[in-house]
C-alpha cells in the first residue's frame, strides 16, 4: 500500500501540497513562453532534427534540411548518395570529351568504392577519420559542429 492510500490522498495531490501558490505564479510565465518542441528521427542515412511550429513539424537543418551526419558511416553514405546525384545532374553535358571522361571515371571509382558504405573500414581519431575504399581511394573526414563531413578524397 502506498503512502497516499494510507493517508486517503492521491500521490500527486500529496506531492503538490503546499506549492499551489508557486505553481499558480508559474502559469502566466509558462503561457507567455514560446513553445520549443524538438525531436530526433533516426533514418538509415542519419538523424533528422525536427522542430514543431504553429503549422506543424519542420526539419531543422541547414541547407535543404539535410539529415545530421552523426557518424563517419553516415557521412560516407550521404557522400555515396550525393555522388549518384552528381552523375545524374547533367554535369557531363557541360564538359569536353577529355574532362568528361576524367570526371566520370573518378565519380564511378568513388561510387564503386562506396557501393556498400557500411562495409568500409573507418579509423577514427578524435575529430578526424580516414576511410580506405576498396578501389584504393582514401576518404578523409572531419567532425565540424557535431557532424561528420568529407574533407578530402585522394589516392
Amino acid at each position: 500500500m502506498t503512502l497516499g492510500r494510507l493517508l486517503g490522498t492521491e500521490p500527486a495531490t500529496l506531492a503538490l501540497a503546499g506549492v499551489q501558490d508557486e505553481l499558480a505564479a508559474l502559469g502566466p510565465v509558462l503561457a507567455a513562453a514560446p513553445i520549443d518542441e524538438r525531436a530526433r528521427a533516426h533514418t538509415g542515412r542519419g538523424t533528422v532534427l525536427l522542430v514543431r511550429e504553429a503549422e506543424g513539424w519542420r526539419i531543422d537543418r541547414g541547407l535543404l534540411g539535410a539529415p545530421t551526419l552523426a557518424t563517419p558511416e553516415q557521412a560516407l553514405a550521404a557522400f555515396a548518395e550525393a555522388l549518384g546525384r552528381v552523375r545524374r545532374s547533367g554535369l557531363a553535358d557541360a564538359l569536353g570529351r577529355r574532362a568528361r571522361a576524367l570526371v566520370l571515371n573518378e565519380l564511378a571509382r568513388c561510387e564503386r568504392g562506396l557501393a556498400d558504405p557500411s562495409a568500409v573500414a573507418i579509423e577514427v581519431a578524435r575529430a578526424r577519420a580516414t576511410a580506405v575504399l576498396p578501389t584504393g581511394l582514401v576518404v578523409e573526414l572531419v567532425r565540424e559542429a557535431d557532424e561528420w563531413r568529407i574533407d578530402d578524397v585522394h589516392e
